[in-house]
Order: C-alpha cells, then sequence, then structure tokens
C-alpha cells in the first residue's frame, strides 16, 4: 500500500520547481503549511514551504491550509501531479491573501464521504457545496473551473457564498 508521504513526492518536486523560477526576493519570503489527512486511514502529512526548502513529515500542527479527505481521492489528486489550492497562491504571488484567509470549505461528495479544505486552521465550515468526487478532484486540482461547475449544475452552493467569493482571492 502506497501511503501518503509517497504519494505526496509529486508535489513536493512541483513545489520546487515552482520556488526554482521564482525572483530570490520573493523565494526567499516563501512559507507556506500544508498539512493533509487521509481520515479514512488517519495517515497524516505536513508539507511545509519556506524560503526554497520544502520538506516533508508525518506530523500535525498549525497550517495555512489542511486538507481532509479519503486516501483514494489523495492519491488520484496527487498521482495527477497538481493540487491547485497549493500551487496557485505561490505562482501568482497571493500567499499574503491566503494568510489572511479564514474559513472552511466542506465539499459533500454525493457519492459518498467529504472533502474538508480549512484555511489558517479554521474549523467552522463557512461554504458548503455538492458534487461528485470526481468534480472534486477536478475543482481541488484545476481542471474544473468552479464558476463552469456552477452553471452546469455539477456543484451546488448549500451555502457560504460570500466565503466561495473570497477564494478568488488565492486563486
Amino acid at each position: 500500500m502506497t501511503t501518503l508521504s509517497e504519494l505526496v513526492q509529486p508535489l513536493k518536486e512541483q513545489c520546487v520547481a515552482i520556488l526554482a523560477q521564482l525572483p530570490a526576493t520573493t523565494r526567499d519570503t516563501t512559507k507556506l503549511t500544508l498539512v493533509l489527512h487521509a481520515i479514512d486511514s488517519q495517515q497524516i502529512v505536513r508539507v511545509v514551504i519556506d524560503g526554497a526548502s520544502v520538506t516533508v513529515t508525518e506530523s500535525d500542527g498549525p497550517a495555512n491550509m489542511r486538507l481532509t479527505a479519503p486516501v483514494a481521492l489523495f492519491a488520484t489528486m496527487l498521482q495527477q501531479g497538481s493540487m491547485r489550492f497549493v500551487t496557485e497562491p505561490i505562482v501568482r504571488g497571493k500567499l499574503r491573501n491566503l494568510h489572511q484567509l479564514q474559513g472552511a470549505l466542506r465539499l459533500n461528495l454525493s457519492d459518498g464521504g467529504e472533502v474538508r479544505v480549512n484555511f489558517n486552521d479554521a474549523t467552522q465550515p463557512e461554504a458548503v457545496v455538492k458534487m461528485t468526487q470526481a468534480d472534486a478532484v477536478g475543482l481541488l486540482t484545476g481542471t474544473l473551473n468552479p464558476q463552469v461547475a456552477v452553471m452546469t449544475g455539477r456543484m451546488q452552493i448549500v451555502s457560504g457564498m460570500s466565503f466561495l467569493m473570497s477564494l478568488d482571492r488565492i486563486m
């Protein structure tokens, strides 16, 4: 069985490549902590980006972004080599906005389970949406545009429209 630590290696490599392309002054001030929690296997991985270094440990702690999902969903996202919620704020220079974001997003999966994305350790869901697991993967990896998903009925907003709109500040 592949562990979450092994699955996260493509993300680590992607972040290192992104950091290498940033100007030195931007790279030196880049700080982001991500915690991935596989709810069904209780595996936890912490990814810390600090300047040009990216470390991965099997530990918990404070995080700018915490993703909680079934391990199969993480496997699908990480094997595709893309986690838009992590990489886009770095690429677009919006980490300051990410550090200021308070709230949470809960994706209720119509085919079972849920995904939670908590920003800066906020514990209360600010926004709840319904979608399939495949669409959740698309949303989190960047292959599904959220506006298109809403307009086509692939994503139904249950609550928290204003928080969802605030996510544009980091993407």
